[in-house]
């Protein structure tokens, strides 16, 4: 083989890669569009629509991973990394807040650095329904959130030294968690705390009603 041909099989392929790179970049945007817009449809409690947007992202991240099986590079890659991550964050989600359960890394279909990075960024959201639930009253609803909040925390924490230093970011996520939860406790301990002092107020006023008939 010449040298022009070389030179010609080279540019060819590298400016094939280039396109292959351009698509990955449009759909791991999609991807990454649709994970977000499923969480924002989660705490909206609009479930359906967001596992509709869910499917169809995993439907795009399956075919970008196929395409990509011969660039490692590409594959494992910050776009599509992140996009993978994005997609494992909104799919555990919905399977807490739709069924309460955590889904495995097999059924979520991704890597399992992008799955532990997706579990570790849930506690955020969890936060989230947290204080929305508390607002609304339901402070029963709003403990069990914050347990789980605990439980993703305490369970990754479990994990060998060696796994936080294979995944990346995972350690300081883990700090995030830990702060997320200081400041839910404390939200949830002033809420218990007003909850017990308006009990306390209405059995005065009770008591006070009834003092005043018995002296009227």
């Amino acid at each position: 083989m010449s040298l022009s041909e070389i030179l010609s099989r080279v540019g060819k392929e590298l400016k094939a890669k280039n396109a292959l790179r351009e698509h990955m970049l449009t759909e791991t945007r999609r991807i990454l569009k649709l994970s977000k817009e499923s969480i924002i449809l989660i705490h909206r409690g609009k479930f359906k629509a967001a596992r509709k947007r869910l499917d169809t992202a995993g439907v795009l991240l399956r075919k970008t991973l196929r395409r990509l099986e011969d660039f490692p590079e590409l594959k494992y890659g910050g776009a599509m990394f992140n996009a993978c991550q994005e997609y494992a964050e909104a799919y555990i989600f919905l399977r807490l807040e739709e069924e309460g359960v955590f889904s495995p890394p097999e059924e979520v279909e991704v890597g399992f650095q992008s799955y532990l990075l997706g579990l570790a960024d849930v506690p955020g959201e969890l936060r989230r329904r947290v204080l929305d639930t508390l607002m609304a009253g339901d402070f029963k609803e709003a403990e069990r959130r914050f347990k789980l909040m605990e439980e993703i925390y305490g369970k990754l924490l479990t994990l060998d030294e060696q796994i936080f230093s294979l995944v990346s970011g995972l350690r300081r996520k883990c700090d995030v968690i830990r702060h997320l939860l200081e400041l839910t406790g404390s939200d949830l301990l002033v809420e218990k705390r007003q909850q017990r002092l308006e009990r306390a107020l209405k059995t005065l006023e009770r008591y006070a009603s009834k003092i005043g008939k018995k002296r009227g």
